[in-house]
């Protein structure tokens, strides 16, 4: 019963199909017996595993037919806009097939294009001292003159890390342990004045000076040009010195 029903749905449609070209004034021609006029179009495809086919249609108008092939191609690059860092780029390819498509000798080269994504920075390059007390990574892709570092989540961040790191001197600064350049506050002495002061018999003198509190070094002056090499500038106390008072002796037997 099924078999009568499609049977007869196709002479239906078979039918429907004759009248509309009558119709059109176009006369129907059988697809079997059709020397076919087609008329061809072509659609490179990429596949997933990056290689390329050509699949190509013909429709023959005649007859109302279409017949689609599929062939493998050989594909080299082409010039391309190439990505960078900020914008994307262009991929260009060139097929060539091994085999005609569809009996058309004609079929050779075809060219597909592509977006790029932008590459992204990659902040792993050289580091360098920004002179401000900081430093930054260059981008290690070619071209790009960005600077940056990688964050904490490994991504790439344009921006500077602050230096850290070494010790600090009276007369130098502290060296960076990551960028190997000196940063920081200008060195410098925090003196405090010492006044002379004249040696005694029971005590120890000394000259004037002014101490460091931050190195502890003695300072001839206050711009801390001349140093007391010897430490401290002690004045060594004064020793007794007797005196014969005349008369005593005579005073003392009485």
């Amino acid at each position: 019963m099924r078999k009568t029903i499609k049977k007869s749905l196709a002479l239906v449609l078979s039918l429907l199909m004759i009248l509309s070209i009558g119709q059109l004034g176009l006369a129907y021609v059988d697809p079997a017996s059709c020397t076919h006029s087609y008329t061809k179009s072509y659609s490179l495809i990429k596949n997933a595993d990056g290689t390329f086919d050509l699949n190509g249609s013909a429709y023959c108008a005649s007859c109302n037919t279409r017949v689609n092939e599929t062939v493998s191609a050989t594909y080299y690059p082409r010039e391309s806009q190439a990505p960078t860092c900020t914008t994307g780029g262009k991929a260009a390819y060139s097929a060539k097939f091994s085999k005609d498509l569809l009996n058309d000798e004609g079929v050779d080269f075809y060219i597909y294009k592509e977006d790029v994504d932008a590459l992204g920075h990659d902040f792993t390059g050289d580091v360098v001292n920004n002179g401000n007390g900081t430093h930054s990574w260059k981008c290690a892709n070619a071209g790009c003159t960005a600077l940056g570092y990688v964050n904490d989540n490994g991504k790439s961040v344009e921006g500077s890390k602050p230096c850290t790191g070494g010790t600090a001197t009276c007369t130098d600064k502290a060296i960076c342990e990551v960028c190997n350049t000196a940063y920081g506050e200008e060195p410098s002495h925090n003196l405090t004045a010492i006044e002379a002061k004249a040696p005694t018999c029971q005590a120890p003198g000394n000259e004037a000076y002014w101490k460091c509190s931050k190195c502890g070094k003695y300072f001839k002056d206050a711009n801390a040009t001349e140093e007391w090499t010897g430490g401290e500038p002690v004045i060594a106390k004064l020793t007794h010195t007797p005196k014969k008072i005349y008369g005593l002796e005579k005073l003392l037997q009485r």
